[in-house]
């Protein structure tokens, strides 16, 4: 179950919430299938260990729906370990593919591995509204990347 303020506006926005258990693997494949774009949120920048459970299975039954093609990552996709990328004993189907990942305020070193690609699909930075000086106090200088817009193309 989503926490209740995501829950709350999600519900609000009109956007139907189920939860995804009960629902059989065919039938969720399925939906995937059908949908016009798949947003990946299933893990946080906090979540350092590989998907399990439920979150675990939406990865492999989204990999088997063919939704890297139409997948967006918030963040980071699902799965990929923020600091080093992809990690050797990765279960297969572990980490989300993704067309594009919107990562927010800067990319983390996870996203820039060679190795992460293949995961990460094109890269765009988003700005958060985090004060540059902020920033400079922490010793990382972004005085301009956000100079031409929210978003920034991060070449990979």
């Amino acid at each position: 179950m989503l926490p209740g303020i995501r829950h709350d506006a999600l519900t609000k926005s009109g956007v139907p919430v189920r939860e995804t258990p009960g629902i059989p693997d065919r039938e969720l494949q399925r939906r995937i299938e059908r949908a016009d774009i798949v947003l990946d949120g299933l893990l946080g920048y906090s979540a350092l260990k590989p998907a399990r459970g439920e979150v675990a299975r939406l990865i492999v039954l989204a990999m088997a729906a063919n939704a890297p093609a139409k997948t967006v990552a918030v963040d980071l996709p699902s799965g990929l370990h923020p600091d080093v990328g992809p990690r050797a004993l990765e279960p297969q189907g572990g980490v989300m593919h993704v067309a594009a990942t919107v990562t927010l305020a800067l990319p983390k070193p996870g996203l820039l591995v060679k190795d992460a690609r293949t995961y990460v699909g094109e890269l765009v930075v988003a700005d958060i509204g985090i004060p540059d000086d902020v920033w400079r106090r922490l010793g990382i200088e972004t005085r301009g990347l956000f100079s031409r817009g929210n978003l920034v193309r991060v070449p990979l």
